[in-house]
């Protein structure tokens, strides 16, 4: 009854996958854009991984973090913290970034 005062219908199940798929995509897109527009070289392994909305939302998550941690000031310093976070999550030594990276895959 709230929703009809203002005005607006409730969403039917179809309306509201579309606009999830639409919100998905948007996400998807705007995180590859970042990391082309950044210059971040992304591990050919995760080619994949950057087509799932999920994958890209809880990634964006975790930039957040990181960039949070390390305080970059410019561009080229942001660039530099996510390509050294994807680095870890490449190499054998970053098994807490691997970790980080399952958890992308599970819920993406």
């Amino acid at each position: 009854a709230a929703s009809s005062s203002c005005g607006r219908r409730r969403l039917s199940v179809d309306e509201t996958r579309e606009y999830e798929r639409r919100q998905g995509e948007t996400a998807t897109a705007a995180v590859n854009d970042l990391l082309l527009s950044l210059g971040v070289v992304v591990p050919k392994a995760w080619t994949g991984l950057l087509d799932r909305p999920g994958t890209c939302c809880s990634l964006c998550e975790v930039f957040v973090d990181v960039l949070e941690e390390r305080k970059p000031t410019v561009a080229p310093e942001c660039a530099a913290s996510v390509q050294h976070f994807l680095e870890e999550l490449r190499d054998d030594a970053g098994a807490a970034a691997r970790m980080t990276l399952d958890g992308l895959v599970c819920s993406g």
